[in-house]
């Protein structure tokens, strides 16, 4: 894993150099988890707030549409409310980190706006057996309609709500999974490296 990372990571900052764009998010995020019913202790849950960040690097840029690479940390909350004879019916919060390696596409629209589809590789830290939620390690994607607004030549703030979904393809062999999902509003900025002729 430790050697696909590095591999990831390399290869983004040799194609940083020669990009169109960079861009940078933070996003506000609100979670919950698909519960899989048929194997689960779980009564009730409530929507908890989180935070996650990014970083895009858009090397395929033209009127239509983009393509590009991107890292990503997620922080999220989930709170649980357990049931059965022998569980108390105590809410409970637990946290989910994840890492991201995302492959970016998106549709241009007239006036600016976009559509955003970004498929996701991401990797869950500290995780363990007793928690409700599942390692969400796997294949995930995010979806998105935003807006981009022009401060001058050489940048532009963006707005671009959306929904995700983690560990629809899981790296582990568990057949009943519990999967984390956010709403999330990204807000960033886009810097345009150099003016390249549209392909």
């Amino acid at each position: 894993m430790k050697k696909l990372a590095i591999a990831f990571i390399s290869w983004v900052i040799a194609i940083s150099i020669y990009g169109q764009e960079i861009v940078i998010t933070v996003a506000p995020t609100v979670n919950f988890a698909v519960i899989n019913k048929s194997n689960s202790l779980v009564k009730d849950q409530s929507l908890m707030a989180g935070i996650g960040s990014s970083i895009k690097y858009i090397f395929v840029n033209n009127h239509s549409y983009n393509f590009g690479l991107g890292l990503g940390y997620h922080y999220a909350q989930v709170k649980f409310t357990n049931y059965g004879d022998f569980v108390a019916e105590i809410p409970y919060t637990e946290t989910v980190n994840l890492f991201s390696f995302n492959l970016i596409s998106a549709y241009n629209f007239k006036n600016n706006f976009y559509l955003n589809f970004e498929p996701s590789i991401d990797f869950h830290f500290g995780q363990n057996e007793s928690q409700t939620i599942d390692n969400q390690s796997g294949v995930g994607l995010n979806l998105g309609l935003g807006k981009k607004v022009k401060i001058k030549d050489n940048l532009s703030f963006i707005v671009e709500p959306g929904f995700g979904i983690h560990n629809i393809i899981p790296f582990s062999n568990e057949k009943h999974i519990n999967r984390l999902a956010t709403v999330e509003l990204n807000l960033g900025l886009l810097f345009i490296q150099r003016k390249v002729k549209s392909l």
